[in-house]
């Protein structure tokens, strides 16, 4: 198949994004009817039959929030940026840990709760719409 399914199944309302070989995945609704706050990862380098693995969960559940890769390739940091976490739309952003263990809460949040939007990195600054 030209779009072959990489996981992520029983999920809906998750972000990805790239962060060196990996595809990171994160979030979303699950089957049980829950917000999710995993962290899953896939190397892409391993080829067909990699698996899956668990990372560290976010540190507030999100639905329909974005994610993003900043920076250049060796220093590139992750982002996920606001989504419903199943009372209300978040304005918080979180940031991926070096060794991929853990998630932080930035200090910095966007100017208004967002959910359902994109995001671009534009050099080191990130846009939403």
């Amino acid at each position: 198949s030209k779009w072959p399914q990489l996981g992520g199944k029983g999920r809906i309302g998750l972000a990805c994004s790239v962060l060196g070989s990996q595809l990171i995945v994160t979030g979303g609704y699950g089957s049980h009817s829950t917000v999710l706050s995993t962290t899953a990862s896939l190397d892409l380098a391993s080829g067909p039959g990699a698996a899956w693995l668990e990372g560290g969960r976010m540190k507030t559940p999100r639905y329909r929030h974005a994610m993003v890769t900043v920076g250049a390739a060796g220093r590139e940091r992750l982002y996920v940026l606001g989504g419903w976490d199943g009372r209300r739309t978040l304005a918080t952003v979180e940031r991926w840990q070096e060794g991929g263990s853990r998630w932080e809460e930035e200090e910095e949040r966007l100017p208004e709760g967002r959910r359902g939007m994109g995001a671009v990195a534009m050099t080191e600054d990130v846009c939403t719409a």
